[in-house]
């Protein structure tokens, strides 16, 4: 080890000398100069065991991986690009109503099928109950509780209400999880806002229990929107999106 700090050293002093002249058979930029320089000096406080850094010592196995997470968050132009305005947390999606065009101004068509029909469910009803809103949710604390969602700065959780129901008197399945569909809130017939992704067991997005025969179970729908949005609603239509097509569905 002594044979180590020795050698650095004499790396060190050699660079110094460089930087004063006194070695001319060396031609070193200054840059060049103060990079050995530096590198010399962190190889022998590396080696120097009474050396403790005050940032975590990590091996450089630690460093790539920590380059690599981060360069894989960013967007780039082979991933989907973040878009101006759009919430990186709800799903993204180019809302393409077709015969059910909605713009502001015109009239909306609601579809012929019921929530269930749209999501691809059979023997299953789906009915809209409510809505409220929340600053977290959910709210209560309790030791089965192991998520909740807070809503951002300016922002409240809408929370839709809904029901399940089986309509035979045999234990069903309810899968909504696999048929991919997409949820979005149209509000006042204007202000579309996507579902928010959450882990909770009753999301209706990604329900997938079984339900007893004719029984009911609760779900939720949870949307992000600006604060004093709910106390504005006048009315509330959901757009479900479904192998390419949407269809509109009046709640309120």
């Amino acid at each position: 080890m002594k044979k180590i700090l020795t050698v650095l050293t004499s790396i060190i002093v050699m660079a110094s000398l460089s930087a004063c002249s006194l070695m001319p058979s060396v031609e070193l930029t200054e840059d060049e100069q103060k990079v050995i320089s530096e590198y010399a000096a962190g190889l022998l406080l590396k080696y120097d065991k009474n050396y403790q850094g005050s940032l975590h010592n990590s091996n450089e196995e630690d460093s790539i991986e920590l380059v690599e997470i981060q360069e894989a968050k960013m967007p780039t132009a082979d991933n989907e690009q973040v878009k101006e305005g759009t919430d990186v947390n709800q799903p993204d999606y180019s809302e393409d109503l077709t015969a059910n065009e909605i713009k502001e101004g015109n009239d909306i068509e609601y579809s012929d099928l019921s929530i269930a029909e749209a999501i691809g469910l059979e023997g299953f009803e789906i009915i809209y109950k409510s809505f409220e809103t929340h600053d977290i949710y959910p709210e209560e604390e309790s030791e089965d509780l192991v998520f909740s969602m807070q809503a951002q700065n300016d922002m409240e959780l809408l929370v839709l209400n809904f029901g399940i129901t089986n309509d035979s008197d045999a234990l069903k399945t309810c899968d909504i999880l696999n048929s991919d569909s997409i949820f979005r809130l149209l509000i006042n017939g204007k202000e579309r806002v996507n579902a928010s992704k959450t882990i909770l067991l009753n999301d209706l997005s990604s329900f997938n229990e079984s339900i007893e025969g004719y029984a009911m179970v609760d779900a939720v729908l949870v949307f992000e929107v600006s604060k004093g949005t709910a106390s504005s609603i006048e009315n509330i239509d959901l757009i479900i999106k479904k192998d390419g097509q949407s269809t509109v569905h009046m709640l309120k």
